[in-house]
């Protein structure tokens, strides 16, 4: 069973040269997006950068907390 189309099949976008893309009749440049498919990747980027920021954060100052970093008596004396 042959499916008609508007196309050839052979034919695909060329791109120049220049670095300009040069599209068939009836190719579509972009594909389509949805809304909520952009927006559920932005959730979850904005999930994952403040996960880092706060994972960051939170050892670093879990290691701020258990360091004793005023007590002097623990670094080695010069030698003499």
């Amino acid at each position: 069973m042959r499916r008609h189309s508007r196309r050839h099949p052979a034919t695909i976008p060329v791109v120049d040269p220049v670095g300009m893309l040069h599209a068939p009749l009836g190719w579509r440049r972009s594909a389509a997006v949805s809304p909520r498919r952009r927006a559920l990747a932005l959730v979850l980027l904005a999930i994952f950068a403040a996960m880092t920021l706060a994972t960051g954060a939170l050892s670093l100052g879990a290691y701020c907390l258990t360091t004793d970093g005023a007590d002097g008596r623990s670094i080695a004396a010069p030698a003499r």
